[in-house]
C-alpha cells in the first residue's frame, strides 16, 4: 500500500555535537557561538533521554517553545535530561530546547513519533461461533510488514496482513454454547515514520456464544400485522409490518417516514426488545413529494436497525441498511444481533401470527389480529363480544334506559330489508335477524356504552349525570382492573393513549380533500362512489391504512336517534369517508369544541374520532354507543 512519508529534521546525518552554525537559526541574546545536538527521537509513550552537551557546568539557561508543554527537562553538570508526555496524536511531534551559558548557544531538535501508526476503522471484533473477518487498516509505517498472533491466542486464532492492499485477515475457532467472552492478541512489527523499529499489539475480542442459532422465513403477514418467531414451544423473536415515524423523536438526526418489516429479539422479559430492531425490509417509504405519498424504495435500504424509547413512544436512533434486496431469511445468531447472514449450523423456527384468542364463555369465539403502531400494541378489529369475560350476557336496554345510559348496553346497527336498523336485541331468537346481527358484528364489531367497560348500573335513586358528578373538570380513567369487556391482557383504552396514538401517526396540518386528512390508519373503500373525492385522494390513496390500524368507518348512536351522516360502514352505505369514532375508559366533563365546559355540567366520555380532517380526542354524553378498540396493557 501506499505508504505516508513525514518531512522532518534532518536526523541521519547529523551527529554530535560539533560545528558552528551556519544554519539560520537565531542566535539568542548574548551568544557568539551556536552548536546543534544530534536530534533526540522519542518513541510516542512517555519516556526521557540524556544529552550530553558543549556547556561543561550547570550555570546556563534552558529555554523552550511555550506552546510545547509536552517537553519537560532537568539539568546537570555538561548534560539535560529531555522528558516528553505520550503523543496521543496522529502527527509526528516536532520542538527544540535552546541552551545558552556564556556566548554558546546550543540547538537541540526534539522529535516524537505518532501514536499508533496503524489504525483501524472497527474494532478487531470476531464472532465467538468462529470463522474469517477481513479489516481494511491504513497506516503510516514502512514495510517489511511482520505479524504473529501471541502464544496465547494462538490455538483459536490465526492472522495475515496483506501491506498492499491494506486488509489485516483474522480466523478465529468458534466457541462451545455458553462461553464467554475472549480476547487474543496479534502483534504488528515494522518501521515508523522516523525510522523506529516499532511494534504494535492489537487487542482482538471474540463475543460470547449465548446460545444456539435460529433461523425463519418471513411471514406473509396476512393474518396479522405481528407475527411470533416459535421454536419447540418458546418465542425467540416478533417480527412487525409496522409504521416507521420520525414524529416525537427525541433526536433531531433520526429521519424516517416508512412502513416496514422489523425484527425485535425476545428480551429476558419475555417481551420484544424494541431497543434492538432489525429493519429487514422497507415496504414504502416516503417519496418527499406529498406529506402522503409512499414507494417502494429504489435506493439500497434494507437491513437496517431502529431503536425505542417507551416512555416517550418514539424512535431514538433509526439507521438505513446498504441491502438491494430484501433477505427473506432472517438469523438469530447465538453470537451476535439479528440479521440476514445466516449460519450454517442455524436451526429451523417456526413463525406464526400473533393473535388474541378471545373464548369467554357463553359467547361466538372470537381472533383478532394484531398491530404495532410506535410502542402499543392494538387490536386491528373493533371488539366484537356480546358477553362479558366472565360469560355473562351484556344486556340490552329499553329506549329509556339507553337515553339515560343507566345501565350497560350493548346493540347492533345493521341493514334490513334494505334500511338501517337498530338492534337492541343482539341475543334474538329470530334466526333472519341472528344471521344479519352476526354478519354486521364480523364488519363492525358490537356498539357499546360507557357502563359496559366495568359493569356499571347506576342506582334508581341516581341520574347519570348525578352519578358521575364527582369526576367534573378531571378526566377519570374507570379502573383497568375491572375491566371486564376486553380480553384477556387486554383493556379497553384511555384517552392518554388515544393521544400517544395520534401523535405519533398525525398530521394535522394536511387535509386531502378539505374536509379529510390523510388515511394513515383507515382503510380507504369504494371510491369509484365518490367521483367528486377521487382526484383528490388520488395522491393520499398510497398510504391507505399504511400503519396497519384497519380502522373502518363505524356507526355511532346517539339515544334513540340515528342521526344522517354519523352512521360509517366499509362497505360502501351513503357517507362520506372521513369519520371513525372508538369508546375510551376515560370519563370527563364534558366540553364544547372550544374544550371549555359546557354550562350544564354534563358528565361525558372522550372518544376517539377522525372528524373534521385529523385524529382528535372529542368529549361525547353518556347517551352515546360507539366501537371498542382494545390495547394490549
Amino acid at each position: 500500500m501506499k505508504k505516508i512519508l513525514y518531512m522532518i529534521w534532518s536526523f541521519a546525518a547529523i551527529c554530535g555535537a560539533i560545528g558552528c552554525s551556519d544554519d539560520g537559526d537565531e542566535l539568542m541574546p548574548g551568544a557568539t557561538e551556536h552548536y546543534t545536538a544530534t536530534t533526540m527521537i522519542f518513541t510516542a509513550d512517555r519516556s526521557e533521554q540524556v544529552v550530553s552537551l558543549n556547556i561543561k557546568g550547570d550555570d546556563y539557561t534552558v529555554y523552550t517553545p511555550t506552546a510545547d508543554g509536552w517537553i519537560t527537562y532537568h539539568k546537570a553538570a555538561g548534560q539535560l535530561k529531555v522528558m516528553v508526555q505520550s503523543n496521543m496524536t496522529s502527527e509526528v511531534r516536532e520542538s527544540k530546547i535552546v541552551v545558552i551559558s556564556n556566548g554558546i548557544q546550543e540547538t537541540i531538535p526534539v522529535v516524537q513519533d505518532i501514536y499508533r501508526p496503524m489504525l483501524f476503522k472497527t474494532d478487531l471484533l470476531m464472532r465467538g461461533l468462529g470463522g474469517t473477518r477481513e479489516f481494511p487498516f491504513e497506516c503510516t509505517c514502512e514495510g517489511p510488514f511482520t505479524i504473529e498472533v501471541d502464544a496465547l491466542s494462538k490455538s483459536w486464532l490465526s492472522a495475515e496482513l496483506n501491506e498492499e492492499t491494506g486488509i489485516l485477515k483474522l480466523a478465529a475457532e468458534g466457541q462451545p454454547i455458553g462461553s464467554s467472552q475472549r480476547t487474543g492478541k496479534v502483534i504488528v512489527k515494522a518501521t515508523s515514520p522516523l525510522g523506529i523499529p516499532a511494534s504494535f499489539e492489537l487487542p482482538v475480542i471474540q463475543s460470547a456464544v449465548r446460545g444456539e442459532s435460529y433461523v425463519f422465513t418471513m411471514p406473509d403477514f396476512s393474518e396479522s400485522r405481528v407475527y411470533k418467531v416459535m421454536y419447540n414451544g418458546t418465542q425467540l423473536a416478533e417480527v412487525c409490518m409496522e409504521f416507521l415515524s420520525d414524529n416525537n423523536a427525541t433526536s433531531e438526526t433520526v429521519k424516517v417516514d416508512c412502513q416496514a418489516i422489523v425484527v425485535y429479539p425476545i428480551g429476558e422479559d419475555g417481551k420484544a426488545d424494541l431497543a434492538q430492531g432489525y429493519v429487514a425490509k422497507v415496504i414504502k417509504a416516503n417519496t418527499g413529494e406529498y406529506v402522503y405519498t409512499y414507494a417502494a424504495p429504489t435506493t439500497p435500504i434494507h437491513g437496517g436497525t431502529v431503536a425505542w424509547d417507551k416512555e416517550t413512544n418514539s424512535i431514538i436512533s433509526y439507521r438505513d441498511g446498504v441491502l438491494e434486496t430484501a433477505p427473506n431469511r432472517i438469523c438469530i445468531p447465538g453470537d451476535d444481533v439479528i440479521g440476514h447472514e445466516v449460519v450454517a449450523s442455524a436451526l429451523e423456527c417456526t413463525v406464526e401470527p400473533d393473535l388474541v384468542y378471545d373464548n369467554r364463555p357463553n359467547d361466538t369465539p372470537r381472533t383478532y389480529s394484531i398491530v404495532k403502531i410506535g410502542t402499543q400494541y392494538w387490536m386491528r378489529e373493533n371488539l366484537m363480544a356480546k358477553c362479558w369475560v366472565d360469560g355473562e350476557k351484556i344486556p340490552t336496554s329499553t329506549i329509556e334506559e339507553r337515553y339515560n345510559a343507566r345501565k350497560p348496553t350493548a346493540v347492533v346497527i345493521a341493514k334490513k330489508d334494505g334500511t338501517t336498523t337498530l338492534f337492541p336485541d343482539i341475543w334474538t331468537d329470530d334466526p333472519v335477524d341472528a344471521q344479519i346481527i352476526e354478519e354486521q358484528i364480523q364488519k363492525t364489531g358490537v356498539m357499546y356504552n360507557f357502563n359496559c367497560i366495568n359493569r356499571i348500573t347506576i342506582p334508581e335513586s341516581q341520574t347519570y349525570i348525578d352519578y358521575w358528578m364527582s369526576t367534573l373538570g378531571h378526566y377519570v380513567d374507570l379502573p383497568v382492573d375491572g375491566d371486564v369487556l376486553a380480553p384477556e391482557g387486554w383493556m379497553v383504552c384511555s384517552r392518554d393513549q388515544l393521544v400517544t396514538l395520534r401523535d405519533y401517526v398525525d398530521e394535522p396540518s394536511i387535509k386531502i380533500d378539505g374536509s379529510a386528512n390523510g388515511p394513515r390508519m383507515r382503510r380507504i373503500r369504494n371510491l369509484d362512489a365518490y367521483p367528486s373525492l377521487s382526484y383528490k385522494l388520488l395522491f393520499g390513496y398510497e398510504d391507505e391504512d399504511i400503519t396497519g390500524m384497519n380502522l373502518i368507518l363505524t356507526p355511532r348512536h346517539n339515544g334513540t336517534v340515528l342521526s344522517d351522516g354519523a352512521l360509517k360502514d366499509q362497505l360502501g352505505w351513503p357517507s362520506s369517508v372521513n369519520n371513525s369514532y372508538q369508546l375510551t375508559r376515560t370519563c370527563c366533563q364534558l366540553r364544547n369544541n372550544a374544550n371549555t365546559a359546557w354550562t350544564d355540567g354534563t358528565a361525558g366520555f372522550v372518544t376517539f374520532t377522525t372528524q373534521n380532517g385529523s385524529y382528535y380526542n372529542y368529549f361525547y354524553n353518556m347517551t352515546r354507543i360507539w366501537g371498542v378498540r382494545c390495547i394490549r396493557k
